[in-house]
């Protein structure tokens, strides 16, 4: 099953943005993590997906106001 991730698409991401997981926002770092400053809003959208367990499987793709994405859960150890 696909699961599709989506984002608001706008010429500069806004610093309160979500990403949007199977009906689930989760927020979108706006300029650090873990110290160090984040590189554009690609970095930004990658982090806030691993971030809620999962990673990005697909180009970007931007449908009218929206950018979205194939992402799958990161399987942890058994």
């Amino acid at each position: 099953m696909t699961i599709i991730a989506t984002v608001p698409y706008a010429p500069v991401l806004p610093v309160d943005a979500t990403v949007t997981i199977n009906g689930v926002e989760y927020p979108i770092p706006a300029d650090q993590i873990d110290g160090m400053f984040v590189d554009g809003p690609v970095y930004r959208i990658t982090a806030a997906v691993a971030a809620a367990g999962y990673r990005r499987t697909s180009i970007i793709r931007y449908v009218g106001d929206l950018a979205e994405f194939d992402v799958e859960p990161i399987e942890g150890d058994a």
